[in-house]
Order: C-alpha cells, then sequence, then structure tokens
C-alpha cells in the first residue's frame, strides 16, 4: 500500500476546472477557456484519447450542450480528438449476461425508446455495483482486449505526443490504462499505487456532485473513491490469470514486439504521456 508521504509527492492539477491532470511520470471531462491557454501553450497538448463511452457523452451534451453562454467548451481546436470507450461491445456483452431475464427485457425496453440513461441505471445497480471497482477491473482486462490494443496503437505515435487520456473521473479506466502502461515500464508498485490514490484527493473538490451522478446510474458513493487495494488486486489478477503483464499484453492484448518496442522507447523518452 502506498503511504501517505508518497501519494503527497504526486502534484495536483494544475488547472482551475481541470481536476486529476497530472504527468503521469511523476480528464478533461469538462475544461473552462480559462484552462485552454495553458493547456496548448503551456503543456503543449497534441492529442486526447477519450475513454468514455456513449452513454457518457449523452450525458456531457445534456449538461452543457443546450448553453451557448457556457463558459465550458468540449472540444478544443487544436487538439486531435480519438475517441476509444475502453468498455465497449464486448464488455457490455458480458455485463448483459450477469442480469435477470426480467431486467434485460426492461433494460432493452428502455433503450428502445430512448432511454439510455435510465437502460443503463439498471446495470449499474443489478451488475456493477456487487461487481465492484475491482471486479469491473477484471472484467475490463479479460474482454476490453481489442480497446486496449487501439489505445496502445495511439499512444505508440510519437506524433501525438504530448497526450492526455482522460474518462470520467481520470481514475478507473484511464487508471487501468496508466496502470497497465506503468507495469510494462517496470515502474514499481508503490509508485503506482501512489499515483493511483492520488485521484481520491484531486477529485475531493467534486465529491458530492461526483456521488450524485453515481447514484443516477444505480451506483454508491464507493465508486467515487480510489481503494487502497485496488492496484496489487489488479496486479495479482495479471499475474496469476495471465502470467504477468508481458504474456497479458502478448498473448491476450496482442501487443507485438514491434509495438511493445516503440511503447518503452516512446514513454520512456523526453515526450509526456498526461492523463
Amino acid at each position: 500500500m502506498a503511504s501517505q508521504q508518497d501519494i503527497d509527492i504526486v502534484e495536483p492539477s494544475p488547472f482551475k476546472s481541470l481536476l486529476n491532470f497530472r504527468d503521469v511520470g511523476r480528464t478533461p471531462d469538462e475544461v473552462s477557456t480559462l484552462d485552454i491557454d495553458p493547456l496548448l501553450n503551456q503543456y503543449k497538448i497534441r492529442s486526447i484519447i477519450d475513454l468514455r463511452s456513449k452513454t457518457e457523452h449523452v450525458q456531457k451534451e445534456k449538461k452543457h450542450g443546450l448553453s451557448n453562454s457556457s463558459i465550458y467548451t468540449t472540444e478544443i481546436v487544436g487538439i486531435d480528438y480519438n475517441y476509444v470507450s475502453l468498455n465497449g461491445s464486448a464488455f457490455e456483452r458480458a455485463l448483459l449476461k450477469r442480469l435477470k431475464y426480467t431486467s434485460l427485457i426492461k433494460l432493452l425496453s428502455l433503450m428502445a425508446f430512448g432511454y439510455r440513461v435510465e437502460a443503463i441505471a439498471i446495470i449499474g445497480a443489478e451488475v456493477m455495483q456487487p461487481r465492484g471497482l475491482t471486479g469491473l477491473a477484471f472484467d475490463t482486462l479479460a474482454t476490453s482486449t481489442a480497446e486496449i490494443l487501439s489505445i496502445f496503437r495511439l499512444l505508440a505515435d510519437e506524433e501525438g505526443y504530448p497526450v492526455m487520456i482522460h474518462c470520467t473521473q481520470g481514475k478507473d479506466r484511464t487508471g487501468l490504462v496508466v496502470l497497465l502502461l506503468l507495469l510494462m515500464l517496470e515502474v514499481p508498485i508503490s509508485a503506482i499505487e501512489a499515483d493511483y490514490q492520488a485521484s481520491e484527493r484531486e477529485l475531493q473538490v467534486e465529491l458530492e456532485e461526483r456521488i450524485g451522478e453515481l447514484r443516477k446510474g444505480g451506483l454508491e458513493a464507493e465508486f467515487a473513491e480510489c481503494p487502497a487495494g485496488f492496484v496489487k488486486a489488479v496486479v495479482t489478477e495479471i499475474e496469476e490469470k495471465y502470467g504477468g503483464i508481458n504474456k497479458y499484453l502478448i498473448e491476450k492484448v496482442g501487443v507485438d514486439e514491434d509495438l511493445r518496442r516503440r511503447l518503452v522507447s516512446t514513454l520512456a523518452g523526453s515526450k509526456s504521456a498526461i492523463s
């Protein structure tokens, strides 16, 4: 488990509206116009990898898309956007298989009439909540291999750097992708734990709002947390089920030696990956 001292070493976000932003070596779900200039000119972000689902994008548009006077923007001119829903169709099918038959019928009916958010809340309450953050991370490792491969291919392209990776909170899906990358680079587990747990501190300012949004999706407050045992549990799953990070990436995800070499060269070099 990372010590509080290790967590405190992780630098806080320098932005007012971009919570949980940091250099992984040491989301923008919403970015205010005040933060665009440093994002482009100080950090020189060239590309963004957005891990959110279609449902989350629908929710985002409902929240900000109708207001022409909003100080928030959803896309920044000058940055290349790459949309890779980490929890894609294979992950969704795995969750649907866990639903009761009656719940599945209700979900399909809601989807048919355009009530996507309400439909997802059924999966949240009946499947995701019981699985917990750790169980869902295991499910992602098992089912989201095509998406992980797509993300790794984007990260192997030096022309896209500096790159920002984000989801909604920047701690679960983003945290898992960063965890895989850091394991591949042989970063000490304690440093990976400290980086992951620092997200809880960074998101504290919007905790109540986040909890409210989670409950709309059928999830409880613990989904806003960064459990101390998460990283070790995921590392243990990778080691015991897949034989370690290298075997997982090669045999399960399909990362060949050329892609792995380019990733290591790019990430261990002078370029920056930002989450």
